[in-house]
């Protein structure tokens, strides 16, 4: 069922991998490079450790997935994320789980807000800062190296932003806490999660999705997450199911992935990891097919 399972992606990935490769044309690069490029290059030289990234496998998610980020969605589907929010220059926003922070630049961009995004993983949070620094937006839109297990914030913000990453997180209701306390009265949060759509004890393709993320994932219900939001203060506005559009996104990420690749000339090494990648993403959908697992979007706010 093509547009469904993924064949027709999947097919053409494999043929890929066989060995039809076209040699990319040769480029002229400017010999002229700027400051602010020259900063960058700072933050790429040395991309840091990680169990996961490597700048090969971060060059393939944008590739995938679109400029600065490393995640699906990108700039216009982000958009409508943090609309509800009304940002303007005067509001500052924490992006949580941040990745290469194109989700943080394009809100700064947008609404002139000052946008704090935390990643924590290192060559992610590497390359992120330095695209921030070429875009100009260092100080509006930083990325900042954090730690999930000892989150510290020293200033208080009108608003969070999270995109798939707080079901990594082991001990959710304790960083529900530690938001509100980061957060101006009638301060917003908007995050989508994977979530569960029955008990932690689901098996088949969610236990073999969760055996092989390469983050442990530790997922729960949409009603335990809307119970620990609303302990903690929060009046939770929406729980969204956003499934279908999140698999639609990454079907057709992958489909155009798939019409693009023979015609660039690439290592050995970056196909395997395009193929591994791939495979990540099969058994993301699979998990997401069975219906026991789901891309939830939620809404809160604090009150006044």
């Amino acid at each position: 069922m093509p547009g469904k399972n993924g064949t027709s992606w999947k097919t053409r990935l494999k043929a890929w991998w066989q060995g039809y490769d076209v040699p990319a044309s040769e480029q002229t690069e400017s010999s002229h490079v700027s400051i602010r490029d020259r900063q960058a290059e700072q933050f790429e030289i040395n991309p840091g450790k990680s169990e996961h990234w490597t700048p090969i496998r971060v060059e393939i998610a944008e590739v995938i997935w679109g400029q600065g980020f490393s995640t699906p969605g990108g700039d216009e589907y982000v958009s409508t994320l943090f609309k509800p929010f009304g940002l303007n220059s005067e509001m500052s926003v924490l992006d949580l789980g941040a990745g290469l922070g194109g989700a943080a630049r394009a809100m700064a961009r947008e609404t002139g807000a000052w946008v704090t995004a935390f990643e924590s993983d290192e060559v992610l949070q590497r390359a992120g800062m330095a695209r921030s620094i070429k875009a100009g937006m260092e100080k509006r839109a930083p990325v900042m190296l954090f730690d999930w297990d000892d989150l510290k914030l020293d200033k208080r913000f009108d608003a969070v932003f999270s995109k798939e990453a707080f079901y990594a997180v082991r001990w959710k209701e304790a960083l529900f806490e530690t938001l509100r306390l980061a957060m101006k009265p009638k301060g917003q949060m908007v995050f989508t999660d994977y979530a569960l759509k029955h008990s932690a004890k689901t098996a088949g393709a969610v236990s073999v999705w969760r055996d092989t993320e390469p983050e442990k994932p530790y997922p729960q219900t949409v009603g335990q997450t809307v119970e620990q939001l609303q302990a903690n203060g929060f009046d939770v506005r929406t729980a969204e199911d956003v499934t279908e559009t999140y698999c639609a996104q990454v079907l057709g990420a992958w489909e155009t992935l798939t019409t693009t690749l023979p015609q660039t000339g690439k290592t050995d090494e970056f196909k395997r990891m395009v193929i591994d990648e791939g495979e990540k993403w099969m058994r993301r959908l699979a998990a997401l097919n069975s219906g026991d697992l789901r891309v939830y979007r939620f809404y809160a706010m604090l009150p006044g």
